[in-house]
């Protein structure tokens, strides 16, 4: 299995998408167009200089000296910046539910073109289509990783949308996002009725989240291993 996750882009949104059974080599070799170590340098300078302008319009209160740099071209320069401007009780009230997780800036102020915190990384992201067809070039399958963890208004509906522009072989059904809410059996049924393969993650991320397991998450999160035989 292969990540493609936080580099592609459908209709000004920041998707995922998971590329299953493929040939790596014309993956990598792909990837250099949009993530090689000049390019991600220079997106590292350009979202650090737009996550304080950010801090400047809604008045966050930050010490710049405080911020860490990051090491590698592939560090993100936002999360660890999140995590110092939240240390402050002012900060968190300006940021309000967004001082609740990262992945909830992220999803909804960062990466949201309708918040007054949207960053703008599209420009860095290729479209959805372009990385779709190159996972089918690789000769492996293109999933829709974790719908409901985008937070769209209408998940089912973006789904629609997407599979008119991309040829999706399979959706992330299983995971975290969608282990409440009867929202993992809505994204199952919409998976069978449109003749889609279904998948699942459990956010395994290794030493960082030693409380997960492969296939086994928080809550009552277990994978079946059936649902991948069906197309691995």
């Amino acid at each position: 299995m292969y990540d493609l996750s936080h580099i592609r882009y459908f209709k000004d949104k920041n998707i995922e998408i998971l590329g299953y059974g493929i040939d790596t080599n014309i993956i990598t070799e792909w990837t250099k167009k949009y993530y090689s170590d000049e390019k991600l340098r220079e997106q590292q300078v350009i979202c650090y200089k737009r996550m304080l302008e950010i801090f400047d319009k809604h008045g966050i209160i930050y010490d710049e000296t405080k911020f860490k740099r990051p090491e590698k071209p592939t560090d993100y320069v936002e999360q660890p910046i999140y995590w110092e401007i939240i240390k402050n009780e002012k900060n968190r009230k300006i940021l309000g539910e967004f001082a609740e997780s990262f992945t909830l800036f992220f999803r909804k102020g960062l990466a949201n073109p309708n918040s007054s915190y949207f960053m703008n990384h599209i420009e860095f992201r290729p479209p959805v289509k372009e990385v779709v067809d190159i996972i089918h070039q690789a000769g492996g399958k293109a999933f829709l990783a974790h719908p409901f963890e985008y937070k769209f208004d209408d998940t089912m509906k973006f789904i629609d949308d997407l599979r008119k522009e991309a040829e999706l072989d399979g959706i992330e059904c299983f995971h975290p996002s969608s282990a409440d809410d009867d929202k993992k059996d809505i994204l199952v049924d919409y998976a069978r009725k449109n003749n889609l393969y279904i998948s699942g993650g459990s956010d395994y991320h290794g030493s960082p989240k030693p409380d997960l397991q492969v296939g086994i998450g928080r809550g009552n999160l277990n994978i079946p291993k059936e649902i991948i035989e069906e197309w691995i």
